[in-house]
């Protein structure tokens, strides 16, 4: 009967074990893969494939966007021309509501890419521009850069027409070039934006040296017309490329770029990045109007509408020259840092530079070189905000001002009285968005929350089976401990029962003897 009971208890204690080993082993598992396991539900949710909620935020986005327009007027023209500094004063902003539809979206076979066409257009939006009301009412006072344009590709220009046996038009572009035509001008703002036909440009065109009569800082696509293919990575096979481009504007790469790293599209858009951002990553854009990417780092958290976010600005070193951060021959950035040159991807090569607004963060000299400039970081940063389980950008301001540097040339009328090299100011460019609070609702509701239901869920679940392996724990470590205290007491009391029987045994032999 001891002994079945023994094993009885053995088998207990053994069975115990085992099952505890065997909710242990699940428990561990489970905590193990925790994180990998949200980490698959976040990435098949923001994945860009048919039917999914990234993909309806994707093609019609969320949150609103605006773009705005302020010109840097110049107070002092003449005096400009004959070696001043120019003496600046903003104009603007002008808000416009900007739209960006994309049609015919089309997925690869296995989902890995999706292409679409492209349209934007902007509405000027009265309220927010305020007192400033319509920019035709405004003028302003600039650079004429389709006549710099030809001031400095004269020579190219003139190089062209004799090779096409054309000398005869080269009097013609002489007469233009040697006129009195001013290299500032006074203009309305609405058509220094959205076009006006340039004397120019007509010029040009008439020496077949152009296509283009009309200058404008953007065009307003209303009616569909497309800016051409791009195609990006849908992020359903590699989570981490979601939005990188492989072609933009039917472009794979930046061909006027000095190194292939540069030439590449490297980068989303800058309206989404990968899901599960951590704190130290690097974010990669490819901002279409610089026609290069870029790196943005963290720099601290945000809130917007109850969701926390994490803010990026540009990191520092984009804007190095080469000496200080080699990577950047590839842009031709052998000035002063501060502006990135985009000279080589320009329109008849214009030495066009683009800077944050007022020149902030840009070397000194470039303030010192213009009256007017009042960097201010808080208005004149750009920034990215990401809610990072999904990578969701819910807060942003792209702020460029688009520079042009003038070098003194003697050799050149408009050119021969100026300073000797001035970075000028030409207007500021922004496009800024935020979720409104209905839009961050539907974005609680269509990703977070189920993210997050399904974080719960699996706390729970580990929780669960932790209290389980616990309780497991307790009762192998009970069930053991009463096998040993039988085993030990049935030990204890075989010797009991043994010892008056010796007892006897010895008495009697010790008797015998004696006898």
């Amino acid at each position: 009967m001891a002994i079945k009971k023994e094993k009885t208890l053995l088998c207990c204690c053994s069975c115990w074990f085992i099952v505890f080993l065997v909710v242990a082993g699940l428990f561990g598992g489970l905590f193990a893969t925790f994180p990998f396991i949200l980490e698959k539900f976040v990435e098949k949710q923001v994945a860009i494939v048919p039917g999914s909620t990234q993909t309806k935020n994707w093609i019609t986005p969320p949150v609103p966007l605006y773009a705005t327009f302020t010109f840097l007027n110049i107070n002092n023209p003449k005096e400009v021309s004959n070696g001043a500094k120019p003496n600046l004063t903003d104009i603007g902003p002008f808000y416009y509501k900007y739209f960006r539809n994309k049609f015919n979206v089309t997925w690869d076979e296995d989902e890995s890419r999706v292409s679409y066409n492209l349209d934007t257009y902007y509405v000027f939006d009265e309220e927010k521009t305020g007192k400033l009301g319509d920019p035709c009412k405004h003028s302003i006072t600039t650079i004429n850069v389709p006549l710099l344009g030809l001031l400095l590709q004269f020579e190219s220009m003139k190089k062209t027409l004799i090779e096409r046996g054309e000398e005869e038009l080269v009097d013609i572009l002489l007469k233009y070039y040697y006129k009195d035509t001013e290299l500032f001008y006074t203009k309305r703002a609405c058509d220094i934006l959205w076009g006006y036909n340039d004397p120019v440009l007509e010029l040009l065109k008439t020496l077949k040296l152009t296509d283009m009569t009309v200058f404008s800082l953007e065009t307003n696509h209303s009616t569909n017309d497309s800016l051409g293919w791009s195609t990006v990575r849908t992020g359903k096979y590699d989570p981490k490329l979601v939005g990188y481009y492989t072609q933009w504007n039917s472009l794979r790469e930046i061909a006027p770029w000095n190194s292939s790293a540069a030439r590449k599209l490297d980068g989303t858009g800058g309206y989404m990045f990968h899901p599960n951002v951590k704190h130290d990553d690097v974010l990669r854009a490819f901002v279409t109007e610089l026609f290069r990417s870029g790196a943005f780092v963290r720099s601290r958290d945000a809130t917007v509408e109850g969701i926390d976010l994490f803010h990026y600005i540009v990191a520092d070193y984009e804007f190095y020259n080469a000496s200080a951060y080699p990577p950047n021959y590839g842009y031709s950035a052998f000035g002063k840092p501060g502006v990135l040159n985009l000279t080589a991807v320009f329109p008849q090569n214009l030495p066009v530079f683009v800077s944050l607004p007022h020149f902030l963060g840009a070397d000194q000299s470039y303030l010192d070189g213009v009256i007017g400039m009042k960097p201010n970081r808080s208005i004149h940063e750009a920034f990215l905000e990401v809610e990072p389980m999904t990578g969701a950008v819910l807060h942003a301001a792209k702020r460029l001002q688009f520079n042009v540097q003038l070098n003194r040339d003697t050799n050149v009328k408009q050119l021969k009285n100026i300073r000797k090299s001035t970075m000028f100011p030409w207007f500021i460019a922004t496009e800024e968005s935020v979720i409104t609070p209905s839009k961050a609702d539907e974005f609680k509701k269509d990703l977070l929350d189920p993210i997050r239901d399904i974080h719960i869920g699996l706390i729970v679940a580990v929780g669960v089976f932790g209290l389980l392996t616990i309780i497991l724990f307790l009762g192998t470590v009970y069930s053991c401990i009463r096998y040993w205290n039988y085993k030990k007491q049935d030990q204890a009391g075989s010797i009991n029962s043994r010892t008056p029987l010796l007892s006897a045994t010895t008495l009697l032999t010790q008797t015998e003897n004696s006898t």
